[in-house]
C-alpha cells in the first residue's frame, strides 16, 4: 500500500519541477518569474482534482460521453468569436487571460473517442475525430492539428474494429494535418512559452539537464500507467504518451509551445486532465 501511495506521488513531480525550473529559467534572465504564476496555480489545483476526478471517470454511459464530446467540440468553435491575432483563433479571451482552448481539451476529446471506440460506437468516433480534426485546421493549428490525429490513430489501431474504418481515420488524419500545415500561422513566438527550451539552453549544462529530466518526468505517470493490465488504460496511457511526444517534437518545426514547461495554464491543466483518465488510486 505504502509502495502504491510512493509511487502514485511521483506523478505530480514532473509539473512541480516544471514550474520551479521555468520560474529560475526566467528570472536568471531577467524576466519576472510571475509569468509561471499560473502554472503554479494550475499545479496546486490540478493535484487534488486527479484525484477527485479519477473516480467520476468511473461513470462512462455513452449518453455522457456524448455529451462531453459536444461540449469540447462546442469550446473549441467558440474560439472563432474572439478575434485572434493574425486570423489565429485559438484562444477564448476573459479579461485578462488568454485560454488556450485545445490544450485543455483535447486530452478530453481523445477520452472521448477511446470511450465510443471502445463500447463500439464507431460511427460517433469517426464524427468526433473529424470534427475536431477540421475545427484545429482552421483556427489554424498545425501543431495541435498533429498531436491529436496521431493519438487518435493510435485509439482506432488498438480498438478493436474493420479495416475500413480504421482506412477512414487514416484520410481523415491524412486531409486534416495537410490543412493545418497548408495554412501554419506567422506568429511570433513569446520567449518564456513558446521558445521556453531556448532559453533553457542558455543555462548550459545544468538547462539541458533540467530539460531532458522534468520532460521525462511528465511521462512517467503515462509509462508506468500504459503497464498496467487494464486494457482500456493501457490503450489511452499509451495514446497519451504519443500525444506529448509529438507535441515536444513539433516544437522544431515551428513556434509551438511544448507540454507544461513553457510559461501558460492551459498545457498544465490538460497534463492533469490527462492523468485524472489513467489514474488508478491505490
Amino acid at each position: 500500500m505504502k509502495k502504491a501511495q510512493l509511487q502514485s506521488s511521483l506523478f505530480f513531480i514532473g509539473p512541480i519541477l516544471a514550474v520551479l525550473f521555468g520560474m529560475y529559467t526566467v528570472y536568471s534572465m531577467g524576466i519576472p518569474a510571475e509569468v509561471f504564476y499560473p502554472n503554479a496555480i494550475a499545479t496546486v489545483l490540478g493535484i487534488p482534482l486527479v484525484y477527485l476526478l479519477a473516480s467520476r471517470w468511473n461513470d462512462r454511459r455513452p449518453s455522457l460521453v456524448l455529451q462531453l464530446s459536444f461540449v469540447s467540440l462546442l469550446l473549441l468553435l467558440l474560439c472563432f468569436f474572439f478575434p485572434g491575432p493574425s486570423e489565429v483563433h485559438r484562444w477564448i479571451v476573459l479579461g485578462s487571460f488568454n485560454i488556450n482552448v485545445s490544450m485543455i481539451v483535447l486530452p478530453l476529446v481523445l477520452f472521448c473517442m477511446h470511450q465510443l471506440l471502445h463500447e463500439k460506437k464507431y460511427l460517433h468516433g469517426v464524427i468526433l475525430f473529424a470534427a475536431v480534426a477540421t475545427v484545429l485546421g482552421f483556427q489554424p493549428d498545425a501543431g495541435q492539428t498533429t498531436c491529436f490525429v496521431l493519438a487518435g490513430l493510435v485509439l482506432f489501431f488498438r480498438n478493436k474494429m474493420s479495416a475500413k474504418i480504421r482506412a477512414a481515420a487514416v484520410l481523415i488524419a491524412i486531409v486534416t494535418t495537410g490543412l493545418a500545415w497548408n495554412r501554419v500561422d506567422l506568429l511570433e513566438p513569446v520567449e518564456y512559452v513558446e521558445d521556453i527550451f531556448t532559453l533553457m539552453e542558455s543555462l548550459g549544462p545544468l538547462g539541458y539537464i533540467g530539460m531532458v529530466g522534468i520532460s521525462l518526468l511528465l511521462f512517467f505517470p503515462f509509462i508506468y500507467m500504459s503497464l498496467k493490465r487494464i486494457e482500456t488504460v493501457r490503450t489511452l496511457s499509451i495514446a497519451f504518451i504519443v500525444y506529448l511526444s509529438a507535441a515536444f517534437i513539433i516544437t522544431e518545426f515551428g513556434h509551438y509551445p511544448p507540454p507544461v514547461m513553457g510559461a501558460g495554464a492551459s498545457p498544465v491543466i490538460g497534463w492533469f486532465l490527462m492523468l485524472s483518465f489513467v489514474f488508478r488510486p491505490e
